[in-house]
Formats: C-alpha cells, sequence, structure tokens
C-alpha cells in the first residue's frame, strides 16, 4: 500500500513545482522500508471518518526511525500542513 501522508500535502511545494525534490527526499527517507502506518482520517474537517480522500488515496501516518514521515517532510520543508490552520 501507498498510502498519503497525513496532514501534509506535498505534491506542489518543492522547486520547480512539480514535487521531484519532495519525492526524492521522501524516497530517501524511506529507502525502501515497509513502514508502521496508521489509517488517519482523509478530511478532518468533515463530519465522520473520510476513508480516503478526493482522489480515493488512503490517508495514513507512518513512521520511520521512530519518525513521523509527514512531519519531517514539514519540517524539511518539503510539504506544507493540510488541512490548512
Amino acid at each position: 500500500m501507498r498510502p498519503k501522508c497525513g496532514h501534509a500535502d506535498a505534491d506542489a511545494t518543492a522547486p520547480p513545482g512539480d514535487g521531484r525534490a519532495s519525492k526524492a527526499a521522501l524516497a530517501a527517507m524511506i529507502d525502501g522500508r515497509d513502514l508502521p502506518c496508521e489509517h488517519v482520517d482523509a478530511d478532518p474537517r468533515r463530519s465522520g471518518f473520510q476513508a480516503r480522500d478526493p482522489y480515493r488515496r488512503i490517508v495514513a501516518r507512518c513512521w520511520v526511525r521512530g519518525r513521523d514521515v509527514g512531519a519531517e517532510m514539514l519540517r524539511r520543508g518539503f510539504a506544507v500542513r493540510w488541512p490548512p490552520d
């Protein structure tokens, strides 16, 4: 399974806007590992648990070496917080 990172969006945040740098950073962080993940609400702004996002992707919170992948991508500047505050 290839879930979307929960609480982070990296689709168009890296120069030149196509997400290639974000994808490379994520691949380097994961380094081919199988990661433990937790299925999370795809849109916490809506009532009830949303199992998938509008693109039918599962949204999950995953960890590598004890770090939250989405939070690490945010910290490194390869993603923006989603949903926005």
